[in-house]
């Protein structure tokens, strides 16, 4: 198998975009953290996996990646991509593939790619067509010669629909360290984009045009999205010490782990993953959804379309489209609403302005710790911040953004 010397992953974003949700790099598909998913398909390409880290998720990182050989962890040093590059040092010479932990991609169909093209260019980029606006960075390009990244441009006035994706090979990757290192503000917004134009001016590049599939989680509704890509992967299993009652019907793809119960008159409708030694109660539904370990489906609970986190507890309620973090209690009663009636596209407030979710369904968006008291109401696209309580009988119409728990 062919090799790149080195792949540097970025796993040190801020993930304010992120709120109410913790650590990106660290959310859990099938059981497993995103981060381990990344490393396992990127280890095979190369002699050594550099992690870059934030002071904030240094030990969960760690400890995390603890079982893999080879695996460097570097902390970030100021703000920013090109402040997280200049963190690596000498760590990072020569050829080197700069991947973000967040994208998931075909790393197949780029490597192949990229492989193919190393002994001609200094710098390839990957990019994907977007026809819709996405708030990314956009090529300028003449062919397929790269000459330019504009990051962010208003719609109108978009040089390209083609967005660049975080999967940057750099052919000798201290040169373009040597161009960071002059920059006067390697801190700022946009200097990873500053430094990469001037050193597009200086060498030969490239880029892929990238057809595949391309997940990514920038908004915590994207949870939901690489759900599905994960879900898409899950084959009919059933763990060890699983009771499942003679009544409860299962149907089509669905994983469930060690000591899973599902009682009585129970549906679950697949792709679905049910995470160990948590409970399904009579007559609940749970369909195309995502639940993590030690959780309880009270009775004629509904669960649809959703992500749910460790120790999430429900007790008749509804959850739809929804991402529920750890250790989250439901009353009875309780429900997120997940569809406007006038059936427009749902936004939501992110760091003060307000975002298109591109979702016409979307529930409630859920911190861990958090309390929901009986026959409360949450409206569609409601975020809480962790470590928070909702009183009975609430009608949830904005953000919730102080915790009341400690």
């Amino acid at each position: 198998m062919k090799k790149f010397e080195n792949i540097i992953i970025l796993a040190a974003g801020r993930s304010t975009r992120f709120w109410p949700l913790d650590d990106k790099n660290m959310v859990k598909f099938l059981g497993k953290p995103l981060l381990l998913y990344q490393i396992e398909k990127l280890k095979p390409y190369t002699k050594k996996v550099l992690i870059i880290v934030s002071k904030k998720n240094i030990d969960s990182i760690t400890k995390a990646v603890s079982s893999f050989q080879n695996i460097h962890i570097i902390l970030q040093k100021g703000d920013g991509q090109a402040s997280a590059l200049l963190s690596v040092n000498d760590e990072a010479l020569g050829e080197t593939l700069v991947v973000n932990n967040i994208d998931v991609f075909n790393e197949k169909v780029i490597f192949t790619q990229i492989f193919k093209q190393r002994d001609k260019y200094e710098l390839i980029l990957t990019a994907k067509e977007m026809k819709k606006y996405f708030p990314g960075g956009y090529l300028r390009y003449k062919k397929n010669q790269v000459l330019e990244l504009i990051e962010k441009p208003k719609p109108e006035k978009r040089p390209s629909n083609m967005v660049s994706l975080v999967v940057d090979y750099f052919a000798n990757f201290s040169e373009f360290i040597d161009v960071l290192k002059s920059l006067k503000n390697p801190a700022k917004d946009g200097a990873f984009e500053e430094g990469l134009n001037i050193y597009l001016k200086k060498v030969k590049a490239i880029f892929i045009n990238y057809q595949d599939y391309w997940y990514f989680l920038k908004y915590p509704w994207h949870v939901l999205s690489l759900k599905y890509f994960f879900l898409s992967q899950v084959k009919k299993h059933v763990g060890k010490n699983v009771f499942l009652d003679k009544t409860a019907k299962i149907e089509g793809d669905v994983y469930l782990e060690d000591g899973v119960k599902i009682y009585e008159h129970s549906k679950i409708v697949g792709p679905c993953y049910i995470g160990k030694n948590t409970i399904v109660g009579n007559y609940s539904l749970i369909k195309e959804s995502m639940i993590g370990e030690n959780c309880l489906i009270g009775g004629y609970s509904e669960v649809t379309r959703s992500y749910l986190g460790n120790k999430v507890y429900l007790h008749r309620n509804y959850l739809g489209d929804s991402v529920i973090e750890n250790n989250v209690l439901f009353g009875a009663g309780a429900v997120c609403a997940n569809f406007r009636f006038d059936e427009k596209e749902i936004h939501s407030s992110v760091n003060g302005d307000m975002i298109n979710c591109q979702r016409n369904k979307l529930g409630a968006i859920i911190g861990s710790n958090v309390k929901i008291g009986v026959n409360s109401s949450l409206m569609p696209g409601i975020k809480i911040v962790a470590n928070s309580i909702v009183m009975p009988n609430s009608i949830v119409l904005k953000d919730i953004k102080r915790s009341v728990l400690k």
